[in-house]
């Protein structure tokens, strides 16, 4: 079974990041601050008629305190609930959120 311990998981989820933070290290929002991934999932799931599971449950984390913790305890939490792939797509059906 997968853990959290796991080396697999650790490495997948590595991986997911890399391809997440692809090309965004330029990208600065409005006040300077750098963009994350965290933030283009927020934003492209606000899109969506509800709230999306995930996201509630990340921000009702009061540990999390950077926009990289917040995205990696997503793409776990998406990972155990199986909605990876959907959470996924729905951000990436609206091309205006692709930075």
């Amino acid at each position: 079974p997968v853990t959290d311990g796991s080396r697999e998981l650790h490495s997948l989820c590595a991986q997911l990041e890399f391809l997440l933070q692809f090309d965004l290290k330029e990208k600065r929002s409005f006040f300077g601050q750098r963009k994350d991934y965290w933030d283009f999932l927020c934003q492209g799931l606000a899109r969506c008629r509800q709230e999306h599971e995930g996201i509630h449950f990340v921000t009702s984390l009061d540990k999390l305190k950077t926009p990289v913790g917040r995205g990696r305890a997503f793409l776990r939490y998406c990972l155990v609930h199986r909605q990876l792939a959907e959470s996924l797509q729905l951000c990436l059906l609206d091309p205006e959120s692709l930075w």
